[in-house]
């Protein structure tokens, strides 16, 4: 089966400097702050102080740094801007926050909104919920199964038409409107579609006003408020986030970590069972066991077993980050939670946990450090 969630290791993801953009603040599971949550709470800050260092650690004892952190050497082949993606970074732009116009005049192109209803079957059968009534797709997006969109492409609306879909010799079974089990493997579906409306989009200044606030600014401070200034916000949030994985690829590939402290990795083991019985919740798991079994589990301890290569992984370079930071000095200022999330400490905090957060933000102050220390050649 395939598993229907990311480990809390592989989910701890690292800051990236575009994060606020038209999100704001990413969504997570209900810390143990939040108590209004049906879903169990997971307290991502489980053994973390309110700097967000581990608590009771320092991790110079356990963290040797390159001579060279202070003034690490990065070549400009690693740390420029990926000016081909400007155009993908342009039509989420414009997807997310673009008003739309209806279009009667011309067929269905790439980056259009298509409303449609449709009917999928199987050698004549129809599939059970497979009935859609006004389901809208964003050419572009490969929200739909793969070789979908592309066939919509050219049709008008109004139109009436078949798309057929070849699925894998692994694509399991469903069932029919009777109830009957049929075999999806290798097997033509064809999908009967009526479009009911085609909309494009058009960006304005306006519209990116209101999508990135006032949170979202270039690297001087200087808001985004205009269409125009959108590839120059794209190559400068690009050129930094290269620059600030390379400095993580440095560190973790010349930093040093003599052994992870028992308590962290028993706290996180912690996290990972917290985690796992609230994707049981979210998924409407009658137990966190039965969600175990349906993902290939043994029980709990399998489960954790299987994350450890990801939670040691993820300490160490925690423990790095906290290490640069005793070393410099540094602390987390609140105005780091709004250019690294694109909201206040309250609302990042109300998300993650108090500790957490910090520990987020902390990563965003060394990381921000040592770019501004960093030799670029």
């Amino acid at each position: 089966m395939t598993k229907l969630y990311q480990r809390i290791a592989s989910a701890i993801m690292l800051t990236t400097f575009a994060a606020s953009v038209l999100t704001g603040c990413s969504s997570a599971p209900a810390s143990s702050s939040q108590s209004s949550s049906d879903a169990p709470a997971v307290e991502f800050g489980l053994g973390l102080d309110s700097k967000g260092f581990y608590d009771g650690i320092k991790a110079q004892d356990y963290v040797t740094l390159p001579d060279d952190y202070a003034a690490i050497p990065l070549s400009e082949e690693d740390v420029a801007a990926n000016e081909e993606g400007y155009g993908d970074f342009l039509e989420y732009i414009v997807q997310a926050a673009g008003t739309t116009t209806e279009v009667t005049d011309r067929a269905i192109q790439k980056g259009d909104m298509v409303t449609l209803d449709l009917t999928s079957s199987v050698v004549g059968v129809n599939l059970e919920d497979g009935t859609l009534q006004d389901y809208t797709v964003i050419l572009g997006y490969g929200t739909f199964i793969e070789g979908f969109e592309e066939q919509l492409l050219g049709h008008k609306s109004g139109e009436t038409f078949d798309v057929s879909i070849e699925y894998p010799d692994d694509a399991g079974t469903a069932k029919d409107v009777d109830g009957n089990e049929v075999d999806l493997s290798g097997k033509s579906v064809l999908f009967s579609d009526t479009v009911k409306s085609v909309m494009e989009y058009e960006l304005t200044d306006e519209a990116i006003v209101k999508a990135f606030g006032d949170t979202t600014t270039m690297p001087d401070g200087t808001p985004v408020t205009t269409v125009d200034q959108l590839y120059d916000y794209y190559i400068e949030s690009e050129t930094m986030t290269n620059t600030q994985n390379a400095i993580i690829a440095y560190l973790q590939e010349n930093s040093e970590v003599s052994e992870i402290p028992e308590s962290i990795v028993e706290q996180q083991k912690e996290v990972e069972r917290q985690y796992a019985e609230y994707i049981a919740s979210v998924y409407n798991y009658e137990s966190v066991d039965e969600f175990l079994a349906a993902n290939d589990y043994e029980d709990m301890d399998a489960y954790i077993d299987t994350a450890m290569d990801s939670i040691e992984s993820n300490v160490k370079y925690r423990l790095i980050i906290q290490a640069i930071a005793e070393a410099d000095g540094l602390e987390v200022e609140n105005d780091a939670y709004v250019k690294a999330f694109g909201a206040t400490k309250d609302i990042v905090a109300a998300t993650y946990g108090e500790e957490y957060a910090a520990q987020m933000a902390l990563e965003y102050t060394v990381l921000t450090h040592l770019m501004s220390t960093a030799k670029v050649s």
